[in-house]
């Protein structure tokens, strides 16, 4: 951007940008403006770089699109797992057949699906060890997380053998915050904003990094 006098940009009262004589002089007491959500169409997806195991806790506000529109056939919200038919399973995802959300975190396939019915409202969710919180409501889960993950956790969509599988689990879905704790140190805080250059991406509040779609497309925002 070339111009001839000072220009000044603010974000909610505080100024970001300021441009003079040409040059932009970009402010870092605010990197990013913050979004509501970012929403993936099931291409776009965000690695997290944490691999889970049984001291995790994770906190979720979520809001999945109609299954109609979900692009795959077990569209996750996230999800790590070592193999198709394990063990080793950590993910949330939308079951078409049943119209129903799983919640499987543990090294048993079964563990906790079909918690609640599906619907496409917002809605928050905890998950750790033997224990699933989803919209205030505990559920116990009988079974115990395999210890033995080998691959991070990835946003929208599963990582399956250390590979993104859109065509399978690319989910049609809105995140409003996702919160990653290992063994009560929170590690990843994700908050959806817009970097910037204007790029929509996750701007992670403990490491203070964004975190950018490593899939194809951009993510949708509001």
């Amino acid at each position: 951007m070339i111009v001839d006098k000072d220009t000044k940009i603010y974000v909610g009262g505080t100024l970001i940008k300021e441009v003079y004589q040409g040059e932009n002089k970009i402010y870092d007491n605010i990197p990013y403006i913050k979004l509501n959500y970012l929403e993936s169409d099931g291409v776009q997806y965000i690695n997290t770089g944490i691999i889970p195991n049984s001291k995790i806790k994770i906190n979720v506000k979520y809001q999945a699109l109609p299954l109609s529109v979900q692009p795959s056939d077990y569209p996750e919200l996230f999800g790590s797992l070592n193999d198709w038919w394990g063990p080793g399973f950590t993910y949330v995802h939308y079951r078409k057949a049943s119209n129903s959300l799983d919640v499987v975190f543990s090294d048993d396939d079964l563990a906790l699906a079909r918690v609640v019915p599906f619907d496409n409202r917002e809605h928050t969710l905890s998950i750790q060890y033997q224990q699933v919180i989803f919209d205030g409501v505990k559920y116990t889960n009988p079974y115990q997380l395999v210890a033995t993950m080998k691959y991070p956790i990835y946003l929208f969509m599963g990582n399956v053998l250390g590979q993104p599988q859109s065509t399978l689990t690319g989910s049609c879905s809105k995140i409003y915050y996702f919160q990653i704790w290992n063994d009560n140190i929170l590690v990843r805080d994700f908050i959806p904003v817009l970097d910037k250059q204007g790029i929509p991406c996750f701007y992670d509040k403990v490491t203070k990094t964004c975190f950018y779609n490593q899939g194809e497309g951009q993510f949708i925002y509001g």
